[in-house]
């Protein structure tokens, strides 16, 4: 159980990743209480977290708003089923006024959590081509080319998959990176927003005029991943392939069934 205080206001814009995300020089502080416990038992482990972030206008502060999340996690433990088998709830809520930095983004990890990986701070700092998905929010990684970020939203997120045999490539790979897992991935959101959530935004302005808030967003695709212990680093490769989304319009595109992909070097949850 922990409680905190938070002050945050950005000052210069100069090295965002995306100027649109952030609400600049406008100050964000109130309290936050977070709760997690690890359930565990035979057949899988389990985590649930939640989390109350509040914000008000104390001392020049500029937000006055309420933010809840909870995430629910569970893992299958080996020789119990015969597949890997992970699932993971999400439910975000906020009422009041939010700044854009605080909303809950589609795709992944939000820009106050991806400021936490150094090399997700600045634009250039990774190869645009590589696809860097940072696991979080509403994790559904179909919409990773149209996230944006909403006021209101569910999704789960279910993996399933094995191990890969690599055969006489093992000898190789396992050294390197660790033994190899193939799954079959699924994600669906709903987002439970009234209006629109980023006014200022044309593109999202759009999409809320085609219907977007009413939409059930799903996408589905294979991954790939791999876990090696480093005495420095417990390194995890991702490779996602989401390869089908119910609403391509979301991301400028037009078929629902097309070659896309996403990296990353921790696991989606």
């Amino acid at each position: 159980f922990i409680i905190g205080f938070n002050s945050h206001v950005l000052t210069d814009p100069a090295y965002l990743t995306a100027p649109d995300i952030y609400a600049t020089n406008q100050i964000d502080l109130g309290p936050y209480f977070t709760y997690t416990i690890s359930p565990q038992i035979d057949v899988c482990s389990s985590r649930f977290d939640f989390d109350l972030k509040i914000g008000r206008e104390w001392w020049g502060g500029d937000f006055k708003y309420e933010r809840f999340t909870s995430t629910v996690s569970f893992y299958s433990r080996p020789g119990f089923v015969p597949i890997d088998f992970r699932w993971r709830l999400f439910l975000g809520v906020m009422g009041g006024d939010t700044p854009l930095q605080e909303k809950y983004q589609l795709a992944g990890a939000g820009p106050l959590e991806q400021e936490k990986r150094f090399w997700l701070r600045s634009p250039g700092a990774i190869w645009d081509w590589l696809h860097y998905h940072e696991g979080g929010d509403g994790n559904l990684r179909g919409y990773y080319w149209g996230t944006f970020g909403v006021d209101r939203l569910a999704t789960t997120n279910i993996e399933a998959g094995t191990p890969l045999p690599l055969f006489a490539l093992e000898r190789i790979t396992k050294p390197l990176v660790g033994p190899v897992s193939w799954y079959g991935f699924y994600d669906v959101g709903v987002i439970m927003d009234e209006n629109n959530p980023i006014p200022s935004s044309e593109r999202v302005t759009a999409l809320v005029d085609l219907g977007v808030l009413s939409w059930t967003l799903q996408d589905a695709g294979i991954g790939f991943m791999s876990r090696r212990k480093w005495p420095f680093w417990d390194l995890t490769l991702r490779l996602d392939f989401p390869i089908w989304v119910s609403y391509p319009i979301i991301n400028g595109e037009e078929d629902e069934l097309k070659y896309r992909y996403l990296f990353s070097i921790r696991a989606a949850f």
